[in-house]
Protein backbone atom coordinates (compact mmCIF):
# COMPACT_ATOMS: atom_id res chain seq x y z
CA UNK A 1 0.00 0.00 0.00
CA UNK A 2 1.38 3.42 -0.89
CA UNK A 3 2.56 5.38 2.15
CA UNK A 4 0.41 8.05 3.77
CA UNK A 5 0.74 11.49 2.22
CA UNK A 6 1.23 14.80 3.96
CA UNK A 7 -2.42 15.50 3.16
CA UNK A 8 -3.43 12.43 5.21
CA UNK A 9 -1.36 13.54 8.20
CA UNK A 10 -2.44 17.19 7.98
CA UNK A 11 -6.11 16.26 7.70
CA UNK A 12 -5.86 14.05 10.79
CA UNK A 13 -4.30 16.86 12.82
CA UNK A 14 -6.75 19.50 11.59
CA UNK A 15 -9.75 17.24 12.31
CA UNK A 16 -8.55 17.00 15.92
CA UNK A 17 -8.67 20.81 15.97
CA UNK A 18 -12.21 21.07 14.61
CA UNK A 19 -11.98 20.72 10.81
CA UNK A 20 -15.36 19.67 9.44
CA UNK A 21 -16.06 17.61 6.31
CA UNK A 22 -17.85 20.42 4.45
CA UNK A 23 -17.43 22.26 1.17
CA UNK A 24 -17.13 25.58 2.99
CA UNK A 25 -14.05 27.74 3.51
CA UNK A 26 -12.91 27.11 7.10
CA UNK A 27 -10.42 28.68 9.49
CA UNK A 28 -8.98 25.91 11.64
CA UNK A 29 -5.92 25.91 13.93
CA UNK A 30 -4.70 29.17 12.39
CA UNK A 31 -4.99 27.90 8.81
CA UNK A 32 -7.48 28.76 6.07
CA UNK A 33 -8.84 25.60 4.41
CA UNK A 34 -10.52 25.86 1.02
CA UNK A 35 -12.75 23.32 -0.73
CA UNK A 36 -11.09 21.37 -3.56
CA UNK A 37 -12.98 23.33 -6.21
CA UNK A 38 -10.67 26.31 -5.54
CA UNK A 39 -7.27 24.71 -6.16
CA UNK A 40 -7.79 21.04 -7.06
CA UNK A 41 -10.86 20.70 -9.30
CA UNK A 42 -9.27 17.79 -11.19
CA UNK A 43 -10.41 14.34 -10.03
CA UNK A 44 -7.35 12.28 -9.04
CA UNK A 45 -8.78 9.04 -10.47
CA UNK A 46 -10.63 10.14 -13.60
CA UNK A 47 -8.60 13.30 -14.38
CA UNK A 48 -11.88 15.05 -15.23
CA UNK A 49 -12.10 18.76 -14.42
CA UNK A 50 -15.00 20.29 -12.48
CA UNK A 51 -14.29 23.99 -12.90
CA UNK A 52 -16.58 26.34 -10.96
CA UNK A 53 -16.75 30.09 -10.46
CA UNK A 54 -14.56 29.53 -7.38
CA UNK A 55 -11.73 27.75 -9.23
CA UNK A 56 -8.50 29.74 -8.99
CA UNK A 57 -5.86 27.25 -10.18
CA UNK A 58 -5.60 23.57 -11.18
CA UNK A 59 -3.37 20.96 -9.55
CA UNK A 60 -2.49 18.43 -12.27
CA UNK A 61 -1.26 15.57 -10.02
CA UNK A 62 1.82 14.71 -12.08
CA UNK A 63 3.64 13.36 -8.98
CA UNK A 64 7.01 14.16 -10.56
CA UNK A 65 8.54 13.82 -7.08
CA UNK A 66 7.34 10.22 -6.68
CA UNK A 67 9.17 7.01 -7.48
CA UNK A 68 8.19 5.30 -10.74
CA UNK A 69 6.31 2.51 -8.93
CA UNK A 70 4.23 5.06 -7.00
CA UNK A 71 3.22 6.85 -10.21
CA UNK A 72 2.54 3.51 -11.92
CA UNK A 73 0.28 2.45 -9.04
CA UNK A 74 -1.82 5.59 -9.46
CA UNK A 75 -2.29 5.15 -13.19
CA UNK A 76 -2.77 1.39 -12.97
CA UNK A 77 -5.19 1.71 -10.04
CA UNK A 78 -7.60 3.81 -12.09
CA UNK A 79 -7.73 1.17 -14.82
CA UNK A 80 -7.97 -1.78 -12.41
CA UNK A 81 -10.83 -0.21 -10.46
CA UNK A 82 -12.70 0.42 -13.72
CA UNK A 83 -12.36 -3.21 -14.79
CA UNK A 84 -12.63 -5.07 -11.45
CA UNK A 85 -14.40 -2.62 -9.15
CA UNK A 86 -12.90 -0.76 -6.20
CA UNK A 87 -12.19 -3.63 -3.80
CA UNK A 88 -10.66 -6.16 -6.20
CA UNK A 89 -8.97 -3.47 -8.30
CA UNK A 90 -7.27 -2.01 -5.22
CA UNK A 91 -6.26 -5.49 -4.03
CA UNK A 92 -4.59 -6.33 -7.37
CA UNK A 93 -2.95 -2.91 -7.47
CA UNK A 94 -1.45 -3.36 -3.99
CA UNK A 95 0.00 -6.77 -4.92
CA UNK A 96 1.62 -5.35 -8.06
CA UNK A 97 2.83 -2.28 -6.14
CA UNK A 98 4.51 -4.34 -3.41
CA UNK A 99 6.11 -6.60 -6.02
CA UNK A 100 7.46 -3.63 -7.99
CA UNK A 101 8.74 -1.86 -4.88
CA UNK A 102 10.10 -4.83 -2.89
CA UNK A 103 10.47 -7.67 -5.41
CA UNK A 104 9.17 -11.23 -5.12
CA UNK A 105 10.94 -11.87 -1.81
CA UNK A 106 9.41 -8.72 -0.30
CA UNK A 107 5.95 -9.62 -1.59
CA UNK A 108 6.13 -13.08 -0.02
CA UNK A 109 7.49 -11.67 3.24
CA UNK A 110 4.79 -8.99 3.49
CA UNK A 111 2.03 -11.48 2.56
CA UNK A 112 3.23 -13.95 5.20
CA UNK A 113 3.44 -11.15 7.79
CA UNK A 114 -0.16 -10.03 7.04
CA UNK A 115 -1.44 -13.62 7.30
CA UNK A 116 0.44 -14.27 10.54
CA UNK A 117 -0.51 -11.08 12.36
CA UNK A 118 -4.17 -10.69 11.44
Amino acid sequence: MPPKTIVDYTTTVLCKHGLKATNDIQFCAGVWIYPKEYFAPKDVDTHLLEITDNTRTIHHYDASWAEWYDRAAGTRGIKLRKVFGKRIGNFINVIIYVFQKHGLRGLIKKTFHKMTYR
